[in-house]
């Protein structure tokens, strides 16, 4: 092709460009083919066309020509010489100067022409080696398809084999499989038990058989006969034999979590002679539910015999319990079981928990743990009230909550962690290299090189997968956090006395669980994850520009001069930039969140309300309709205002963050563009080079992106500080606080009548026996709280006559007259420990303790009359017979029935639950007129006859019911009624009946 060019002199003009570059492929081929024949490796084009060119353009072409005259067979040069003549070699001779001049101007870069002449020199390349290497680029749709088969198939292995996720659906059904299995299993083992059972299914069956209207009538006619015998025989529950009798002084004891120590006090009364010891064992309180007291968890399991000296009537016995490791639990029990008598002679009894289903009558009280702790657990109370209350509440939540999830909480912060790995590290790493190392065959590049780099980058998401999938696993975000603040919640409702109730709305309950809870969990709790990976990243995007700018200058053998860390310092700079201008701002923002708060929690309590009661709004009219809708969207608008100030003055902090991060990102580009710009200019320059740029613009990108994530952690932590601040006053609140006052230092304690009324206001439990009898009021006054809710119905009232005792006699039936339906209540409510007097004293017998039937029955959720009434300790043959005698329907929600049969399922509840004080407003008031002499019977042979032991045994026999008999614990305690706003009936005796007229006791506090 060169010999049939036209000829061109040294004076002639230069070659066109056209003609450069087949002259070019010449010296390419000749260099080849030299370095070959040397042993060396192949150079890149570049080089090579250089190399070639520098040894031609000082030759002349009569040089050239002499060259190819004298040519050996190994001179490679002189041999193509030779074929080209005397015109190929002038004008290779001018090609060579055009292209050494071309590739020497500033103005184009050497892209275009290394471009070009790479194109050419790797096409000559690939054919000198055809023979011996692969000709990648020919085939690369066949490599690319093959990169993605194998790509594909180890994405499925992964997924499949190794982490055995829900990407290919084989985890969801292998866990259905595990389900139906165990579910095959149960099924094979209820069959067994059925078949085994044979005869005793069938009696069993039989005995649960509904009874028959001859046997519903028949059950009335022993009640009634038996309140006749009471009446007539007078009171023979005295037993027939004088004996000791040993028991607990009451049926709960409570201690408080932190002293580690639960007293017991058993009580013997009688003649008390001799020595007596008793075996006391503890149990596990299984129906509990989660205030269920674990042994070897939360107590130290006991089985212990408590002695009595000749003359002694108390004994105390303690209980060890274990520390809960700071961490908040709600309130607990667990059961002691008064076993058997060891030594001596006695008989079993005193207050006792009804147990209806068990094959043992032996007395039974509980020990409730008290939660006394604040929330967090641990946090002193002087950081609580401090200016940094906010950080010390974020810290020692998540101090508790790291406690609380153990390794599960570091494999998530490992897994979380390595996002940054990837994305700061590794990603820009290894575009480095295949820009400046594996792309650049003047570098020793290859495409063996290539496909490595692209290994480690799919390996490393490999890493970022397993990561992820391991903090998703194990972080316990919603089961682990969510749920389990949500049940302590519940649990301190729960376990809150009535007073404490009205501590607090109904609707800030709800907004905590709802809300807070939730953003305790999202913005305190995983956002310490979102911090932990964001300073991370940006200690790697450190440590990544630290790395990079001592290697390249290390690995040229150059002095690392401070221009080099210029990037650094700028990091450097901005981190407490940024977190000075989002610290000033974090007192304003908690104001903002909390007033937002509590604009949302207005409407919640609205929406709430109509969602519980809209089925009881049938009578409203559409002006009562449109009241709440109105108050809704008062509220809604007051809410939406508090948001928007909220939303911008949050949004805002964070622009602070982004508009400092992207400014310097655009700085540190055109830092990086313009040295990138100057190393190309000066040629052989290796200062800084493509893949430089390319990490500082890489590290500076998520070095603003995990800025901003951290920051924003920070924003979120400060609203969390305010939900966990909102939790922690509702968790703080006392609960059990009548059971926790017993637990008063014995010198502040009432141990008589005049004692207690010297200790102020309140309830007092007394042993002595000069008030064994009655229950005392002296000089009682309640005020209620300045509040919108106060006490609900309750009123304030206070004593006609100071110093004048009220005394209720125990034992009897009392019926309380005179005053108005709300000082009734109030007064019933003082009677039952439902409310402390604001001053002077209730005093109770230890041993009593009460239930006020409430007026407006209350249902529990998704539960059956028959379920209703199991929940109070009745079996379930007990429970369908008792439904039946009052006319329930035993699989009947309670949600469906009628207020008077309402009202009668929660009179049997109370009776089976045994009481020793009952008290009820209006009890026959909603009761049908020819069942409530029925109902009235009833209630006399309950307290007359053995409370609950007595109605068990009234319902125990499918023949018609016959006299119960007698057992000595219930004999031997007493039990009153106590009932408001009705007449007693004709059939109880005056000596057992006890009238007070409030009219002549109390008036309603005025002021």
């Amino acid at each position: 092709w060169l010999k049939a060019r036209p000829a061109y002199s040294c004076q002639d003009a230069m070659p066109p460009q056209s003609c450069c570059i087949p002259l070019v492929v010449v010296v390419v081929l000749l260099s080849a083919v030299t370095c070959s024949a040397d042993g060396d490796d192949v150079l890149d084009p570049i080089t090579q066309i250089r190399d070639g060119c520098v040894a031609i353009k000082d030759m002349t072409a009569e040089q050239l020509a002499a060259r190819s005259a004298g040519s050996r067979p190994d001179d490679a040069l002189g041999v193509t010489l030779s074929h080209l003549g005397l015109d190929g070699a002038a004008a290779l001779l001018h090609a060579c100067q055009y292209f050494l001049t071309d590739i020497a101007q500033p103005p184009l870069p050497s892209s275009n022409l290394q471009s070009q002449a790479m194109h050419t020199g790797v096409a000559l390349q690939r054919r000198l080696v055809s023979d011996t290497i692969i000709d990648h680029e020919s085939y690369y749709v066949l490599f690319v398809l093959i990169g993605l088969v194998v790509t594909f198939v180890v994405v499925v292995f992964f997924e499949g084999a190794i982490l055995d996720s829900t990407l290919l659906g084989q985890r969801c059904r292998r866990k259905w499989d595990r389900f139906e299995e165990k579910l095959e299993v149960r099924s094979v083992q209820d069959l067994k038990i059925k078949v085994e059972a044979g005869e005793a299914a069938e009696s069993a069956e039989a005995k649960n058989m509904p009874w028959s209207s001859d046997q519903v009538e028949g059950f009335w006619t022993a009640v009634k006969e038996k309140s006749e015998q009471v009446y007539v025989s007078g009171g023979d529950e005295t037993p027939a034999a004088e004996v000791d009798i040993v028991g607990f002084c009451q049926r709960e004891f409570p201690a408080l979590e932190a002293d580690l120590k639960a007293k017991v006090t058993l009580e013997r009364t009688g003649s008390c002679k001799g020595v007596l010891e008793v075996r006391v064992v503890t149990l596990d309180a299984t129906d509990q539910g989660g205030f269920q007291a674990q042994a070897d968890s939360d107590y130290v399991p006991a089985d212990a015999k408590v002695r009595f000296e000749d003359g002694q009537k108390e004994s105390v016995f303690e209980i060890d319990l274990l520390a809960t490791d700071a961490k908040w639990l709600p309130s607990r029990s667990f059961f002691v079981e008064l076993k058997e008598v060891v030594e001596g002679q006695a008989a079993l009894g005193g207050p006792s928990l009804s147990r209806w289903d068990a094959s043992s009558r032996r007395p039974l009280a509980r020990i409730c743990i008290v939660q006394d702790d604040t929330f967090p657990s641990g946090i002193p109370e002087e950081k609580v009230k401090s200016d940094k209350a906010e950080f010390w509440l974020c810290y020692y939540y998540i101090k508790n909550r790291i406690k609380s999830r153990g390794k599960k909480f570091w494999k998530t912060m490992a897994g979380y962690c390595y996002e940054p790995v990837h994305s700061v590290v590794v990603v820009p790493l290894i575009q480095s290299y295949i820009l400046d190392w594996a792309a650049k065959p003047g570098e020793g590049g290859s495409v063996d090189k290539i496909v490595l780099l692209a290994s480690l980058n799919f390996l490393s998401s490999m890493f970022y997968r397993s990561g992820d999938y391991l903090q998703v696993n194990n972080r316990g975000r919603t089961g682990g956090a969510r749920m389990l603040h949500r049940t302590q919640l519940l649990s301190k409702l729960l376990m809150m006395d009535h007073e404490q109730q009205f501590s607090r709305p109904g609707c800030t309950w709800f907004y905590s669980a709802l809300n807070n809870v939730d953003s305790m969990v999202t913005d305190c709790y995983w956002q310490i994850m979102v911090m932990a990976q964001s300073v991370w990243a940006l200690v790697l995007c450190l440590l990544t520009l630290l790395w990079k700018s001592w290697y390249k200058r290390a690995a040229a053998g150059l002095d690392v001069n401070l221009e080099n860390f210029i990037p650094v310092l700028v990091l450097l700079l901005v981190i407490p930039t940024v977190h000075g201008f989002v610290w000033a701002r974090r007192k304003t923002l908690a104001r903002l969140l909390e007033e937002r708060m509590q604009g949302e929690e207005g409407w919640v309590e609205v929406f709430a309300w109509v969602a519980e009661h809209g089925r009881r709004i049938y009578n409203f009219g559409p002006r009562e309709s449109a009241k709440i809708d109105s108050m809704f969207s008062a509220r809604s608008s007051a809410f939406v205002k508090k948001h928007g100030l909220a939303r911008d003055y949050t949004n805002d902090g964070k622009w602070i963050t982004i508009w400092i991060c992207h400014s310097v990102y655009c700085l540190m580009l055109a830092w990086g563009a313009f040295k990138l710009l100057h190393a190309r200019q000066e040629i052989g320059s290796a200062d800084f080079s493509a893949g430089d740029c390319l990490i500082l613009i890489q590290v500076f990108d998520k070095f603003g992106k995990y800025m901003v994530k951290f920051e924003g952690a920070i924003v979120s932590m400060q609203k969390a500080s305010v939900s966990i601040s909102r939790t922690s006053n509702l968790l703080g609140l006392q609960e059990r606080k009548s059971l926790v006052d017993q637990l008063k230092p014995d010198n502040t304690r009432a141990a008589s009548v005049d004692d207690a009324a010297a200790a102020g206001g309140g309830h007092s439990l007394i042993p002595d026996a000069s008030t064994r009898d009655q229950i005392v009021l002296r000089d009682v006054q309640l005020e209620l709280p300045q509040t919108w809710d106060g006490f609900g119905p309750v009123v304030a009232i206070q004593a006609k006559m100071p110093g004048k005792d009220t005394c209720i006699p125990l034992g009897k039936v009392i019926y309380v007259k005179g005053g108005t339906e709300n000082r009734r209540l109030t007064f019933l409510t003082l009677l039952g420990q439902l409310l402390a007097p604001t001053k002077g004293s209730v005093i109770v017998p230890r041993s009593e303790w009460s239930i006020l039937l409430p007026t407006v029955p209350t249902d529990l959720p998704d539960c059956s009359v028959k379920h209703d009434l199991m929940l109070s300790g009745a079996t379930e043959d007990i429970a369908c017979k008792l439904a039946q005698i009052f006319d329930l329907d035993p699989d009947e929600g309670h949600v469906r029935l009628p207020s008077g049969k309402a009202l009668m399922l929660g009179l049997a509840r109370s009776m089976l639950r045994n009481p020793t004080i009952l008290m009820a407003v209006r009890p026959m008031a909603s009761t049908v007129p020819e069942n409530q002499d029925k109902v009235m019977r009833l209630l006399w042979v309950w307290q007359k006859f053995g409370g609950g032991q007595a109605l068990v045994n009234l319902l125990g026999s499918n023949d018609l019911p016959s006299v119960c008999s007698k057992n000595h614990r219930d004999l031997q305690q007493r039990r009153t009624l106590v009932i408001s706003g009705e007449d007693p009936p004709d059939f109880i005796p005056k000596e057992e009946l006890h009238i007070l007229d409030l009219d002549q006791e109390y008036e309603r506090l005025r002021g």
